[in-house]
């Protein structure tokens, strides 16, 4: 535990002081990249101590079996109390992705404005079109996984469909509720 820093990040545009802990594994530089972990923390483990974040063995994620030949730099941050990660009433028991707000703690950890995960349908997609912010968004829709021989064939077709879509229309894209750059 002596590799996890403790840390404060305040948001102005939220509010919120949202202490938390971070993990930078000696591997990681600028010539070594690492991949990012973001640990959000169930309901038990809400506050401001900086400290029940990392219990119920979410300090897993650190171990020297866990990094081995992955190094990943892991972020703890700690949901402040009497808020959630998720803006929805819990007493529901079920909610609908594409109606719940993003909630405070949530935009400042991320500093995202819409966050948008397990879209499965053109029409979940369609909800955010009209959004005036930046969308973040991954799902079924997005991605399926595939074959090594069925991804290339998928970027083949997708370069043929590019090339007769600049022909037929440089500018009309407005039918296009998301695009992959």
């Amino acid at each position: 535990m002596n590799d996890l820093q403790s840390r404060i990040f305040s948001d102005a545009s939220t509010g919120l002081a949202l202490p938390y802990r971070l993990f930078v594994p000696p591997a990681c530089s600028t010539e070594n990249p690492c991949g990012l972990l973001l640990f959000l923390h169930g309901a038990g483990e809400r506050g401001s101590d900086n400290q029940a974040q990392i219990k119920n063995d979410a300090l897993a994620w650190i171990s020297p079996e866990a990094q081995a030949g992955h190094p990943t730099i892991v972020v703890y941050p700690q949901c402040p109390s009497e808020m959630q990660w998720v803006d929805v009433p819990w007493a529901e028991g079920a909610y609908a992705i594409a109606k719940t707000p993003v909630s405070k703690p949530m935009a400042a950890v991320l500093k995202l404005d819409v966050i948008v995960e397990g879209v499965e349908t053109s029409q979940q997609a369609n909800y955010f079109t009209g959004a005036d912010r930046p969308i973040f968004a991954q799902g079924w829709l997005f991605g399926r996984p595939v074959s090594p021989d069925a991804f290339r064939s998928l970027l083949d077709e997708d370069m043929k469909r590019a090339v007769v879509s600049a022909e037929a229309s440089e500018d009309d894209t407005s039918n296009i509720p998301f695009q992959v750059a």
